[in-house]
């Protein structure tokens, strides 16, 4: 059970280091990226916002919201704007707010946007069109200790620092006259620091969820091209404690196919299991080189990398299901 004595932070990282980072180096496509997800366990609904630097200006921060409405519908911005402040990050009009270290953040976003269908996603880049006010007020509050992952980045293209935590998630969405309430939606917040250049990546994967238990798991896995680096780490945790696990990533082998993926088995010496998964609804993107995200379905070309899908997913473990999150990425043309 968690309470007020809970160690969120268990390897110790300085609480400084939940903020951006003051002064950030020099360093060709340094970057650093802030990501916050929440997907309720009783309506179709879930939250997908990524906070990046800019590498060609590292004051410039870009916001991609994507917000998943019921029948199919979305909420959809992706904006630039110098917008960071004393507690966290900030563009154009999303705000990330860190209230206690490891324990206690705010994800606001009050501005502007396109909605769209899933129709209008397939059908290629997300072209400008009308755009119409959007708000959303979710706490993130955490819900098992701080995952460091710096140890396993090494020749790593995407980071040399990375941390990810399981939350709760609770708040107000307003969408179009429609007003949505999350109640402890099941959710994940991480933050990276480093190079990252998608040049680099062949595919890679990110899930996790929290389960009405308050069990949850984590796993991102990463495969380079050419390099041949690879990384493939998990955990689980019962909320108070958690155990890293080595895992048999399920990668995307066909853009055109998101919704083929096999289940997630995870071992360590002391045990192996296995968590089903059901792709549910996913929004495609697309990778650009060095490093940058376009919203919607596009086809390969000149400075195109992976396509890239976000979505939802029901995942089933020991008999319990909850819903959760799902992304993964792969060549738009594959390597010969």
């Amino acid at each position: 059970m968690l309470t007020k004595e809970t160690n969120f932070n268990p390897t110790g990282i300085d609480p400084i280091d939940e903020l951006p980072l003051a002064q950030p180096p020099e360093e060709d496509l340094w970057a650093e990226n802030f990501c916050y997800q929440a997907w309720d366990r009783e309506q179709d609904l879930g939250v997908w916002v990524h906070i990046a630097r800019m590498p060609y200006d590292k004051s410039i921060w870009r916001e991609t919201v994507i917000v998943f409405l019921p029948d199919n519908r979305y909420f959809l911005s992706r904006a630039f704007a110098r917008g960071a402040h004393e507690a966290g990050p900030g563009s154009a009009g999303i705000k990330l707010s860190c209230i206690e270290p490891f324990r206690r953040f705010r994800l606001q976003f009050d501005g502007v946007g396109r909605y769209v269908t899933q129709a209008d996603v397939e059908d290629g880049a997300l072209r400008d069109g009308l755009a119409q006010p959007f708000q959303l007020d979710l706490q993130f509050d955490a819900a098992a200790p701080l995952w460091d992952m710096s140890a396993h980045l090494k020749n790593q293209h995407f980071a040399t620092m990375h941390h990810e935590q399981t939350c709760l998630a609770t708040g107000t969405i307003h969408a179009r006259g429609e007003t949505f309430i999350m109640e402890k939606a099941g959710a994940m917040r991480d933050h990276s620091r480093g190079p990252r250049d998608f040049s680099k990546l062949n595919s890679h994967i990110w899930f996790n969820a929290v389960f009405p238990s308050g069990k949850s798991f984590n796993v991102l896995a990463n495969y380079e091209r050419k390099t041949g680096n690879s990384i493939a780490r998990g955990f689980v945790s019962d909320g108070t404690t958690f155990h890293d696990f080595a895992m048999e990533p399920s990668f995307l082998k066909d853009p055109d196919k998101p919704f083929e993926i096999e289940n997630l088995k995870l071992s360590n010496a002391e045990s192996t299991f296995e968590i089903g998964i059901e792709v549910l609804r996913v929004l495609p993107m697309a990778m650009r080189i060095p490093n940058d995200l376009v919203l919607g379905k596009e086809a390969a070309g000149d400075g195109r990398g992976n396509r890239l899908y976000e979505g939802r997913a029901r995942y089933t473990w020991d008999g319990e299901e909850a819903y959760g999150h799902i992304e993964r990425s792969c060549p738009l043309v594959p390597e010969a």
